[in-house]
């Protein structure tokens, strides 16, 4: 077996091989939200609690019964929904088509292929950076 890089979906018709489900949505039939994991380090994990402390020292244990109340009538039977991803924004296209030289020649097309969609004029948002558009080829940041 090898691990390889593989494409998972294809951003110009939206199909995907691998798709995300909505875990958190259906998790949340079942579980309770458990607050302020992040600062958590240490668990012990039962049938259905969980004791947690900030530190296995910490003399100050927090136990948490993690299993709503109606979970034992639930049974999952199926998949949760599926979540479409959007697809880039047609300023997030046309930055990745200016950039394709950076990509290998022979997977520019499928990387970063033209957009179908005409370039935005005016201020637009690239990964939360804004950009002007002061020439049809190049867009420089603010």
């Amino acid at each position: 077996m090898n691990n390889r890089a593989v494409v998972v979906g294809d951003g110009r018709d939206g199909t995907t091989q691998v798709p995300t489900y909505d875990w958190g949505s259906m998790l949340s039939n079942f579980f309770v939200k458990f607050d302020n994991i992040l600062s958590t380090h240490y668990f012990n994990v039962g049938h259905d609690k969980i004791t947690a402390k900030q530190y296995v020292e910490d003399p100050r244990a927090r136990v948490v019964s993690i299993l709503k109340p109606s979970a034992a009538e639930l049974t999952p039977t199926e998949l949760p929904d599926v979540i479409v991803p959007p697809g880039l924004n047609v300023a997030r296209q046309w930055y990745l088509f200016e950039i394709q030289e950076f990509c290998r020649e022979n997977c520019r097309d499928l990387v970063s292929p033209e957009p179908k969609a005409a370039k935005p004029t005016g201020r637009t948002t690239v990964i939360g950076v804004n950009f002007q558009v002061k020439n049809p080829l190049v867009s420089t940041p603010l």
